[in-house]
């Protein structure tokens, strides 16, 4: 098993680096060739009816269109470049079974990378740069392969689980009523509406906090004043806490930041939730507009 750590500074899932799962993929590429008949026509480092695994990687290895290029010959055949015997078509050997056995021959005209195996049990520490930011997200991802065996395809898995910062922005808040986004200085700002409506944070995990900072920022005091509760998992879900906003909290300059706290009892189930700020107006003719910033989830 290959387990990584990667510090993701954005939302962006499909950025999270996955170059510590080569070896894997590597592994698999091997044992779909083992299992398949490419063995019956090709060697690691001798010729047979054609051309060693070897002597295809160091023709190929500067050719950064080879990938694609061997795809295609596998699955389709063809002959004229090692001789004149033609490699035998596959077309029922799927796409991606193919990219894999080709990305492990084309690594063998690469320097060897040497991993341990993790075994089944155990812990490890993870080197995480400097993860010092206030934006951002743990990524943990375990990929896994088997040896498989002649016949017999590998069995492979990967998972990744996500660990938010404290301070979980709103940049990735995709599921709100009513509220706007608003970017402003590299911030996502949520802007509640005239009415009622609420904001979700998805998949967070609530063991042993006991309160959360809600970050509200104006330009001028409020004349009548929000108020905000946080419920878990559904608009309408479990009370956790309510805090507002009042004319008199808003009350000292332009432009500042208030932090709006809630107190509850942490949920300590094991899984993860999805927390929903809730906001409705004190009085409809609340003229100022207001900006939520973050949400910071506390220990104590």
């Amino acid at each position: 098993m290959h387990v990584m750590a990667d510090y993701i500074e954005d939302a962006d899932k499909a950025a999270v680096p996955i170059g510590h799962l080569q070896p894997t993929l590597l592994e698999s590429g091997k044992n779909l060739m083992l299992s398949n008949d490419c063995k019956s026509c090709h060697q690691l480092a001798e010729k047979s009816v054609g051309p060693s695994f070897n002597l295809v990687a160091d023709k190929y290895k500067k050719d950064p269109k080879a990938p694609g290029y061997l795809v295609n010959k596998i699955k389709n055949g063809g002959g004229g470049v090692w001789g004149e015997t033609a490699m035998a078509a596959h077309p029922a050997l799927p796409e991606n079974d193919i990219r894999q056995i080709v990305q492990w021959v084309l690594s063998l005209g690469q320097e060897p990378e040497t991993r341990k195996s993790l075994p089944a049990e155990g812990s490890l520490q993870p080197t995480l740069g400097k993860p010092e930011k206030e934006k951002g997200s743990l990524y943990l991802t375990a990929a896994y392969a088997n040896q498989g065996g002649p016949g017999i395809k590998p069995l492979t898995g990967k998972k990744t689980v996500v660990l938010h910062n404290s301070k979980i922005l709103f940049s990735d808040a995709n599921r709100r009523k009513d509220f706007e986004s608003v970017g402003f200085n590299g911030t996502v700002y949520m802007i509640p509406p005239k009415g009622e409506g609420w904001v979700s944070i998805d998949s967070i995990d609530l063991t042993n906090v006991f309160s959360a900072e809600l970050a509200a920022g104006y330009q001028t005091p409020v004349q009548y004043g929000y108020e905000f509760e946080l419920r878990l998992d559904a608009p309408a879900g479990k009370l956790l806490g309510t805090a507002g906003l009042t004319p008199a909290a808003s009350a000292n300059g332009k432009f500042n930041f208030v932090l709006l706290k809630f107190q509850f009892e942490p949920i300590n189930d094991g899984k993860f939730h999805n927390l929903f700020i809730t906001s409705k107006l004190m009085d409809k003719n609340e003229a100022t507009q207001i900006g939520l910033g973050s949400l910071r989830l506390l220990a104590k």
